[in-house]
């Protein structure tokens, strides 16, 4: 079976989304921080390697609905873990959190602008 390139497949914004062979090169990139966003039980069965799990820090900021807050929200959270500008973001997990329907996609958050003062 043959992989479909993600800038291919149809999504609105594929430039927020990494191909996995992208992602294996960025495992050593300082430059590049992995955040999974999945519950805390789910990232210790198994996790990217040099993935953080981010409910040590408060987690992933939530909506009421459970999906993603404010880029603002995140932002706050991202800079208090000093990670600024320079930094290329990559978030992968469930649409929402204990769904059931399995975690896939990873997101690149080139565009975040997370202040780290």
């Amino acid at each position: 079976m043959s992989v479909i390139p993600v800038n291919q497949r149809g999504y609105a914004n594929p430039q927020y989304l990494a191909e996995t062979d992208w992602l294996v090169g960025q495992l050593n990139n300082p430059k590049v921080r992995i955040i999974d966003a999945r519950p805390p039980d789910q990232y210790a069965a198994g996790h990217i390697p040099g993935a953080v799990n981010l409910s040590g820090f408060g987690g992933i900021p939530r909506a009421a609905d459970g999906d993603m807050a404010s880029a603002e929200d995140f932002a706050r959270v991202a800079g208090s873990l000093g990670i600024g500008n320079d930094v290329t973001l990559v978030v992968y997990g469930c649409a929402k959190p204990n769904d059931g329907n399995g975690c896939v996609g990873v997101s690149l958050l080139r565009a975040t602008r997370c202040a780290s003062s």
